[in-house]
């Protein structure tokens, strides 16, 4: 199963385990995208950690190990999608669906001439496991959705469709691993 999949089926089956749910509109306080990746750089720095990336487009993986990782560069694309800006008040709504140990918020919204369309954070007991994003920006050059995802401490992947005025509409995926260094990895 793709690393797709196995997302999609976390997501599932942690929707299905939730009972409550709950809308908070208008002047919500927004999760903090930049200080949760700060937090993170910081974490992964620490453990020393490093990058298997595989970049797949037109059905051709490439994939490379670094071991020396720029964990500011490899994380920068999480940073744009901050939505805790005063220009930004009131755009989303925040949904929080929750049960026993889990929680998801969702901010989203309606206006579809905003870039971030939409966040879903994933807690369990109150850890993030899950981020993920909707990013949708159209110009009259290209049309591109972009679906960003990151796992704490395992990994993160983006999924680009770009659709040129003057080609065939067309796609790439990154997903990559996060390793410690004491991690074995076969090649």
């Amino acid at each position: 199963m793709n690393r797709i999949g196995i997302i999609f089926v976390f997501c599932f089956a942690l929707i299905l385990g939730c009972n409550r749910s709950s809308t908070i509109s208008g002047n919500a306080k927004y999760f903090s995208v930049s200080s949760f990746f700060k937090s993170e750089i910081g974490k992964l720095k620490l453990n020393n950690s490093r990058v298997e990336k595989t970049i797949t487009k037109d059905g051709n993986p490439m994939v490379s190990l670094s071991d020396s990782v720029k964990w500011e560069d490899e994380l920068k694309p999480f940073f744009d999608l901050e939505i805790n800006k005063p220009d930004l008040e009131k755009k989303y709504e925040l949904t929080i669906d929750s049960g026993k140990n889990i929680k998801i918020s969702t901010y989203f919204t309606s206006d579809t001439n905003l870039a971030i369309q939409r966040i879903a954070i994933t807690e369990a007991n109150g850890r993030v496991q899950l981020f993920e994003a909707d990013y949708r920006k159209r110009s009259w050059i290209v049309d591109r959705d972009i679906r960003y995802s990151y796992m704490p401490g395992k990994g993160f992947g983006m999924v680009v469709k770009e659709n040129y005025i003057w080609s065939n509409p067309n796609g790439y995926e990154i997903y990559a691993q996060i390793h410690s260094k004491n991690d074995l990895i076969l090649e």
